[in-house]
């Protein structure tokens, strides 16, 4: 597990297959009970019909609430695309909230800054694979990789990977944008 959808003081984290026992257990809530409430999303994405079905299940009473405390909430994002089956994401929540619509909006929107956000600086900058020992270091790296890719869409190039090439071989005009 290692997405966490935060708000306020609550969350929802993201269950992944590398865990056998919860993901089966999660598994058979899905199977065993009905919804408390679902959310159809539908859109186009790379000219394929893409469709977004989240609904939210009651596990507070549930067998696996015991082991994890505090979860009130199972959320089931499944993503179909074009006429395959869907792919799904299963998220444990102690909010009380039972609008799937809340939770597709929270989810999308984390999974927005992921890949507007961390997925190009570790893509591009290689922020994961930083040897930096000292804490401030860490930071000042992270700071300026963000600043770099907010220059480059401040200058309206969405490819960060062209960009990058650009910035290398036009140091100076790269300057001269950072200072405007």
């Amino acid at each position: 597990m290692d997405d966490i959808v935060c708000s306020g003081n609550h969350y929802a984290i993201q269950v992944k297959r590398n865990q056998p026992k919860l993901w089966s257990s999660l598994q058979q809530v899905l199977g065993d009970e009905l919804p408390l409430d679902g959310f159809m999303f539908n859109e186009r994405a790379k000219g394929q019909p893409l469709t977004w079905l989240t609904e939210v299940y009651d596990i507070s009473q549930a067998a696996l609430a015991k082991e994890w405390t505090g979860a009130r909430r199972l959320i089931c994002v499944g993503k179909t695309i074009g006429n395959g089956g869907p792919a799904i994401r299963l998220f444990l929540s102690d909010m009380h909230t039972v609008n799937a619509e809340y939770y597709y909006h929270g989810i999308r929107g984390h999974w927005g800054i992921e890949n507007q956000l961390h997925w190009p600086k570790d893509v591009y900058h290689k922020e994961d694979d930083n040897k930096i020992k000292h804490p401030e270091g860490s930071v000042n790296c992270s700071t300026l990789s963000t600043i770099a890719l907010n220059v480059h869409r401040l200058n309206e190039r969405k490819k960060i990977k062209e960009a990058q090439m650009i910035a290398n071989a036009k140091f100076k005009q790269a300057i001269d944008e950072i200072r405007t």
